[in-house]
């Protein structure tokens, strides 16, 4: 797994992030995705702690973490990275409900179309990383990847 650090993020938190990540995707049962930590930050525009963005049909991903990443909280930062790992159970459905009908719609509806399936995704995986965290013992799989165990 490839790794960056920047300023914004230490080489040990990037691998304790990939570590989390692919654990929760092994719990979800994605093991064939690769997560990787990149080097550049969200953008300055994004008031997201972390952003995922993934390659289709390659099961790569990449993570983009804030600026601000290493003053965030352990449970703040375990909630954002369960958060954007999550997004990848919908990565095909959104790709189809997303790119496949700018094929059928005007740029107008297309536009107004994809802004509410984006939400309604975002509310979808909000419950989702609710139950996960409530069900499953994460702050566990956090604390492992960062070295810490009881």
């Amino acid at each position: 797994m490839v790794i960056v650090a920047r300023s914004h993020v230490t080489k040990r938190e990037a691998q304790a992030i990939c570590d989390y990540a692919a654990d929760l995707a092994g719990l979800l049962n994605m093991p064939g995705w690769r997560i990787l930590v990149m080097e550049e930050p969200t953008q300055d525009d994004d008031e997201a702690y972390a952003t995922i963005d993934w390659i289709d049909q390659k099961h790569t991903a990449q993570l983009r973490l804030c600026p601000s990443w290493m003053k965030l909280d352990d449970a703040t930062r375990r909630e954002c990275i369960t958060h954007e790992v999550l997004h990848l159970l919908h990565a095909r459905v959104s790709t189809v409900a997303l790119d496949d009908a700018a094929v059928y719609m005007r740029d107008h509806d297309h536009r107004d179309w994809s802004r509410r399936v984006r939400r309604e995704f975002e509310l979808m995986v909000d419950h989702l990383a609710t139950f996960m965290s409530r069900t499953f013992k994460l702050e566990e799989a956090w604390d492992r990847a960062h070295g810490r165990t009881s």
